[in-house]
C-alpha cells in the first residue's frame, strides 16, 4: 500500500515545557488558597490574643456584666462605667487599674495615662474639665467581632465563648443604680431664703419666703402630692416668713438692719439680733433645728464667694466651714438642711446633684451621688430649682425639672435616698 504509506504526514514534536502544566495550576491553587487564608488566619491570631484581655477590660471597666457588654452593647458599657465615674470622690482614679489592658487594646501606649486620672479629669464628672472623655477612651477599644468574622473558617466558635476573664482580671465593684425621683405634684420651688416645715395632724405644710414673695403649700400624703394654701392662716402662725422646725419655741428670721442697707438673723420671738452683715453679703438659704440655724451667705466682688454662719437662739453666732468642693461657687444650685444633729449640703454641678453630711461643721462625709439627671435623659440646664428640706428626721430634696417638680428621701442623714 505504497499510495497509503505516503499519504500519512510526520508532525514534528513541539519544545517540552519543564513543568507540567497541571503543576503550574496545582500551585497558583495553593498559591490563591494562602492568600485568601492569609489575613484570616492573622484575625484569627489577633482575636485569640485580644479576647480575653478585652473582657478583663470590661470587667475592670464596668464590673461583674462588663465582660459581656463590652461585646455585645458597647453604649451599655460606657453607662455603667459613666456611673462609676461620677459616683467616684474627689481624687478617686476609678479606672487606673484598666489602664494597661486600655492602652493594649487600643493600639495607643499613651492612653495610660488618661486612664489613671483622677475622676474630676474626665468631663463626665461635671467640675468643667475638658479634653478626657470616658465614652472617647472606650470607642478607641478594638473591636473584635469584625475581627471575628475576617477569622472564619479559621475561628469557627462564636465570639461570646472565645472573651472569656482571665484567672488574673480585676472586677471593679458593680455600681449601684440611683433612685429615680418620684414625680410630686403641685409644688412649686423658688430660690426662697426661708422655708419652714409644719408637721400638723392635717397634714405637712410647707412655707417659702424671699421678700415680698411668701408661698405656702399643704400635703395630706407624705409630700407626694401639694395644693397652694393661705400663708396667713392660724394652722401656721409663727412659721411664715421665718426659718423654724418641730413645735419648739425657736424661729428665726431675715430682715434689714437699721441702716436699711445691711442684713441680720434674728430670734423672731424677741426680734433680737444674731447675726450682722456686711453690705454687699446677701442670705442665699437658712437651715434651722430647734435652737439652731445655718445661714448660707453670698458675697465678694463676684457675689458667688459662700460662706457659712451657725447661731444658737443663745450662744450666738460662729463661723462654719463649707464643704470642700472646686467649684463650689459656681455651683448651678446648693442648699442646705438641718436635721438629727447634722447639717446636710445638696451641691448641683452639671446636672449632678451630690450630697455631705458634717455633725461638727469641720469633717464632711464623701460627696456622694444622688440624682443624675443627664442619665435620665435630662439636659443640665433643664434644672432650675434644688430645695433640701428637713421634716422631722427625714430629708427630703426637690428638683424643678422643666416646671416639673421630682422628689427623693432619707432618713439616714442623707447617706441614703430612696422614692417618695
Amino acid at each position: 500500500m505504497p499510495g497509503a504509506a505516503s499519504s500519512r504526514r510526520v508532525v514534528a514534536a513541539g519544545p517540552r515545557l519543564p513543568v507540567r502544566l497541571r503543576t503550574i495550576l496545582l500551585v497558583l491553587l495553593l498559591l490563591g488558597v494562602g492568600l485568601w487564608f492569609r489575613p484570616r488566619l492573622a484575625a484569627a491570631w489577633r482575636v485569640q490574643g485580644m479576647a480575653s484581655p478585652l473582657a478583663d477590660y470590661g470587667l475592670c471597666l464596668a464590673g461583674p456584666t462588663g465582660a459581656e457588654l463590652v461585646l455585645s452593647d458597647r453604649a451599655s458599657l460606657v453607662r455603667v462605667a459613666r456611673r462609676r465615674l461620677v459616683s467616684a470622690s474627689l481624687g478617686q482614679a476609678p479606672f487606673r487599674a484598666c489602664a494597661k489592658l486600655g492602652a493594649e487594646l487600643s493600639g495607643d501606649i499613651g492612653l495610660t495615662d488618661r486612664y489613671s486620672l483622677p475622676a474630676e479629669a474626665f468631663e463626665e464628672y461635671g467640675l468643667g474639665a475638658r479634653g478626657v472623655r470616658l465614652e472617647r477612651l472606650v470607642a478607641q477599644v478594638i473591636d473584635l467581632v469584625a475581627l471575628h468574622e475576617q477569622a472564619w473558617p479559621v475561628i469557627r466558635k462564636p465570639l461570646s465563648e472565645l472573651v472569656r476573664p482571665s484567672a488574673e482580671a480585676k472586677e471593679a465593684i458593680h455600681p449601684v443604680e440611683l433612685e429615680r425621683p418620684t414625680p410630686v405634684q403641685g409644688l412649686s420651688l423658688s430660690g426662697a431664703r426661708l422655708r419652714a416645715v409644719h408637721d400638723t395632724p392635717k397634714g405637712w405644710f410647707f412655707t417659702s419666703a424671699d421678700g415680698d414673695q411668701v408661698k405656702a403649700f399643704r400635703s395630706r400624703d407624705a409630700g407626694r402630692t401639694w395644693s397652694a394654701t393661705s400663708p396667713w392662716q392660724s394652722a401656721l402662725e409663727g412659721y411664715t416668713e421665718r426659718c423654724r422646725s418641730g413645735e419648739l419655741d425657736f424661729a428665726f428670721g431675715l430682715g434689714n438692719g437699721p441702716e436699711g442697707s445691711s442684713w441680720m438673723l434674728f430670734t423672731a420671738r424677741e426680734r433680737r439680733p444674731l447675726l450682722r452683715l456686711s453690705p454687699g453679703v446677701l442670705p442665699v438659704a437658712a437651715a434651722c433645728e430647734g435652737d439652731t440655724t445655718t445661714v448660707l451667705l453670698a458675697g465678694g466682688r463676684d457675689g458667688k464667694t459662700r460662706e457659712l454662719r451657725t447661731c444658737r437662739a443663745d450662744a450666738g453666732c460662729t463661723q462654719t466651714k463649707p464643704p470642700e468642693w472646686p467649684r463650689l461657687a459656681a455651683a448651678s444650685q446648693f442648699d442646705l438642711a438641718r436635721v438629727g444633729g447634722a447639717l446636710v449640703f445638696v451641691v448641683a454641678e452639671s446636672g449632678l446633684l451630690r450630697v455631705t453630711t458634717t455633725r461638727d461643721g469641720v469633717t464632711f462625709t464623701p460627696l456622694s451621688l444622688v440624682l443624675d439627671l443627664p442619665a435620665l435623659g435630662w439636659s443640665p440646664a433643664s434644672l432650675k430649682h434644688v430645695q433640701l428640706l428637713a421634716v422631722g428626721k427625714e430629708l427630703r430634696l426637690y428638683v424643678d425639672v422643666q416646671g416639673k417638680v421630682f422628689g427623693l428621701a432619707s432618713t439616714d442623714l442623707g447617706a441614703g435616698w430612696h422614692r417618695l
